[in-house]
């Protein structure tokens, strides 16, 4: 469950909703996930270095591995636990690289 939580706040998106009493309008916000945000990022210092910055490129390969490390455990594929940590970079910690 630990597991679920993180990776979802590291994925998933903020979504709020706020209405008013005039017109009974509804408006709701959204905003960008930590994912969405580091490619973001990455996308515009693409733009105007030509370069992808290693910073944002180790978040979100750190970030994907955990969340398919997880739908791996969570879809029954296998009974290992995966492990918590953020692993950002090249290395899997696992040593099966």
């Amino acid at each position: 469950m630990p597991h679920y939580l993180v990776v979802g706040a590291l994925v998933g998106s903020s979504y709020a909703v706020a209405s008013g009493a005039e017109n009974d309008q509804v408006v709701s916000y959204s905003a960008p996930s930590v994912i969405g945000t580091g490619l973001l990022i990455a996308a515009i210092a693409l733009l105007f270095a030509a370069r992808y910055p290693a910073g944002p490129y180790d978040l979100v390969v750190g970030i994907n591995r955990w969340s398919n490390r997880l739908v791996v455990y969570l879809a029954l594929m296998t009974d290992r636990y995966p492990p918590l940590p953020l692993d950002q970079g090249s290395n899997d910690p696992d040593g099966s690289s």
